[in-house]
């Protein structure tokens, strides 16, 4: 344990709390409560969170200048996109209230920002005064910093308890299994998305292809230039919180969201001109890695599906090694398991744990390779890929660094499959 987890085992849970909000309160009234004087939007949840941020931002910039505050992206003015390399989806107090001064002096009317669990603990979500809050869906994650999934889903409780003090609206995934304990909180406009039935704005006709998903949306049809069924979950939310903010139509939205950009680190195909597809996602937790798996399972048809992943250390979510073991022995054809961020533990050991977890799960010994350097990781997956089949890079997306024994160590998995690939097809 570090000094500083040490130190706080000796303080009162309460005084940590008060010294956070302390923080915020402070960093909000230096840069003036600048998140007054926008229309924000906060988004919470395990899965989708950078996905559905970066569409809707998209989809507002057509309208009027919006900010982004989300894991994978920043932008302060609408225009420029700045990639978040600070490993954290909601950085410090003073960032986040300074980028959204930043964003009011550059003339943005809205701000998306995405939320954690573990940013609501330290209440860096106060003073943001949502005037949307979204809700994508719930799994175990941060359990070990919760205490429990309760605790967890109580943290993400707070965004709507504090959305419905600043007389916000809501919008829920109605698919999802905790849907009515984020209903039950009070709000000027109560809305859900899905494909339940009850839903406000009803997703059917999902279309997944090769390149894009087609779907529709109340009877209005979609098509995004994204792989994958679950990605219809994430633009219709856009679509819904558009027609909420009376910014655009669902009709429009589907105009726009045909044109839509790839997010980084998103389900990014890397392609240099080889005969196999490579992905890069940030998946990492196990509903997150089951989604992508079979995905690849279908863009593979009769091919293998190459995967290469790890697990994070630091005490964070063992159990995640286990649940990533048993999904690549029931998904994937050949597995490269490798360094993650480790923090202070010993990478070698999570890699030993997860290799472990899937032969118990049955996965082919001869198929399994367990390699420590991320970038040898990701060569071994090129050099089994065959034409036709389709290589997964899991669990960094487009962070460009991994963390290790306090130190942050120069690494992208986009810019190094790029390289390899332009080298294999070089040689």
């Amino acid at each position: 344990m570090k000094v500083k987890e040490k130190i706080k085992t000796f303080i009162p849970k309460s005084l940590i709390s008060f010294y956070h909000l302390t923080l915020v309160f402070v960093s909000a009234l230096w840069y003036r409560f600048p998140a007054k004087k926008m229309t924000i939007v906060a988004i919470t949840g395990t899965k989708g969170k950078t996905t559905t941020a970066n569409l809707l931002w998209q989809i507002l910039n057509k309208k009027e200048k919006a900010g982004l505050l989300s894991s994978a992206l920043l932008s302060y003015d609408g225009e420029e996109i700045i990639p978040n390399n600070m490993h954290m989806t909601m950085p410090g107090r003073f960032f986040i209230q300074q980028s959204l001064a930043k964003m009011l002096k550059n003339g943005c009317k809205f701000a998306v920002v995405e939320v954690t669990s573990e940013g609501i603990a330290q209440h860096r979500n106060k003073f943001l005064f949502p005037d949307l809050a979204i809700f994508t869906n719930l799994s175990p994650e941060h359990i070990e910093s919760h205490g429990s999934y309760e605790n967890y889903k109580q943290a993400k409780g707070s965004l709507f308890a504090q959305t419905a003090s600043n007389k916000g609206a809501i919008l829920i995934n109605r698919d999802d299994k905790e849907a009515e304990y984020f209903l039950s909180f009070p709000a000027r406009v109560k809305k859900t998305y899905g494909t339940d039935g009850r839903s406000n704005y009803q997703i059917s006709d999902i279309k997944p292809s090769l390149t894009s998903v087609s779907f529709s949306v109340n009877g209005v049809q979609f098509s995004i230039p994204f792989v994958g069924k679950f990605q219809a979950t994430n633009a219709a939310a856009t679509a819904a919180s558009a027609d909420m903010l009376s910014v655009f139509s669902l009709q429009q939205s589907a105009q726009i969201l045909k044109e839509a950009e790839s997010i980084p680190g998103r389900m990014q195909e890397i392609n240099e001109g080889q005969d196999f597809r490579v992905f890069v996602d940030y998946a990492h937790e196990k509903l997150s890695v089951k989604n992508v798996l079979k995905v690849a399972r279908t863009l593979a048809r009769e091919n293998s599906v190459i995967v290469v992943t790890g697990a994070t250390g630091g005490m964070r979510d063992k159990q995640k090694r286990q649940d990533i073991g048993e999904l690549i022995a029931k998904y994937a054809d050949y597995s490269v398991i490798t360094n993650e961020d480790p923090y202070d533990e010993d990478p070698q050991q999570i890699i030993k744990e997860v290799c472990n977890f899937a032969k118990e799960a049955g996965a082919n010994a001869d198929r399994l390779f367990c390699i420590t350097d991320r970038k040898n990781a990701i060569k071994k997956a090129f050099e089994i890929a065959d034409t036709g089949d389709v290589v997964l890079l899991l669990g960094k997306g487009s962070e460009t660094f991994i963390i290790q024994n306090g130190k942050h160590i120069p690494h992208s998995d986009i810019q190094t499959a790029k390289e390899l690939l332009k080298e294999m097809l070089s040689s």
